[in-house]
């Protein structure tokens, strides 16, 4: 297989073959800088207990830690059976890291307020 490839890489220009060494370099730094986020946040090993933990670090209810996170009651009650999906995980650390900032990060913002319905009367007919 390496004969095979070699004589495929032969048989480039020399721009072509320097533009496959760039690009495969910056693939292995990229590549590189994903596995070292993946490791800092470390998401993978989240399960039940440590979201509950987290939770109870901020001191917050079940009922009030579902709302801030935007999910389901039942949703929640899975995750912290069963182990959150990544997304949930991120979301739960970016509540914590964001509390425990002490208001560092900026807080959202609060949804605009729809007008109230206005009652028309209706025409008897």
């Amino acid at each position: 297989m390496k004969g095979r490839a070699d004589g495929l890489y032969r048989k480039l220009s020399l721009p072509q073959r320097q533009y496959l060494i760039d690009t495969f370099g910056m693939q292995l730094e990229s590549i590189r800088n994903g596995l070292m986020a993946a490791l800092a946040v470390c998401i993978g090993d989240m399960d039940g207990r440590k979201m509950d933990w987290i939770r109870k670090q901020l001191g917050m209810t079940k009922v009030e830690f579902h709302r801030e996170l935007g999910v389901s009651r039942m949703h929640l009650f899975r995750c912290l059976r069963d182990g959150p999906p990544k997304l949930v995980a991120l979301a739960v650390l970016g509540l914590w890291y964001s509390r425990q900032m002490g208001g560092l990060l900026e807080e959202p913002s609060a949804p605009p307020e729809a007008k109230p319905a206005v009652k028309r009367r209706r025409r008897k007919a």
